[in-house]
């Protein structure tokens, strides 16, 4: 019997990639390692989690990964967070061609993991 069906037990908790629009792990890495990020539009632990708690739903982009490998990575990462506004325009005119998402819509990227979602969620979504 999974541990989710024993009574008194808390719902498993959803994860980023199935809570919201998400781009791939190697296409959001182009975004964080450009040059052109200034590092105020950056943040990382408990000030991107705040980030991610005052965006709205419908504005948070999230990362997924590509791979078991990736979901390993994304698990151990330090939750963070590019704000997509400070992005050159540029830069997501060129990635909006490579995925079906527009990534105008939305005002905040995040990576990782906010504090609040256990490790075991983010492996939910490669089953």
């Amino acid at each position: 019997m999974p541990h989710t069906d024993i009574e008194g037990l808390p719902e498993t908790p959803s994860n980023l990639y199935t809570t919201h629009e998400s781009i791939s792990y190697s296409t959001a890495k182009k975004i964080l390692g450009h040059e052109a990020i200034d590092t105020a539009s950056t943040a990382t632990g408990a000030e991107a989690n705040y980030w991610y708690t005052e965006t709205t739903d419908d504005a948070v982009l999230a990362v997924h990964p590509e791979s078991w490998g990736g979901s390993k990575l994304l698990a151990r990462m330090t939750v963070e967070a590019i704000q997509l506004n400070a992005v050159p325009e540029g830069i997501l005119e060129e990635l909006n061609e490579s995925t079906d998402i527009d990534l105008d819509e939305y005002s905040l990227l995040v990576f990782g993991r906010p504090s609040a979602t256990p490790n075991h969620a983010i492996q939910e979504y490669l089953s």
